[in-house]
């Protein structure tokens, strides 16, 4: 089964990965979920197939919750430096 991972931008800085899963509970099965501290408000979340990341990206990206316009986007690999 393939997953779907999203990143989630513009969230508070004192969210929590709790907090974060909270809010995408209701789209699907969560796999994984990972804030990402020192950058700004960020963080991944993980589900289970893609149909159900699609959702909670279409429901979500753009709405406003505690204040912040959320953005959400499919999640890249990471890139590695080339030297």
């Amino acid at each position: 089964m393939v997953s779907h991972k999203l990143y989630v931008s513009n969230i508070k800085h004192s969210m929590t990965a709790r907090d974060l899963r909270d809010l995408f509970t209701g789209f699907g099965e969560i796999k994984e979920v990972q804030i990402i501290r020192g950058r700004g408000g960020a963080g991944f979340v993980t589900f289970a197939t893609p149909e159900q990341g699609e959702l909670a990206k279409k429901s979500l990206s753009g709405r406003e919750f505690e204040g912040k316009t959320l953005h959400i986007e499919d999640a890249h690999p990471a890139r590695q430096n080339e030297k």
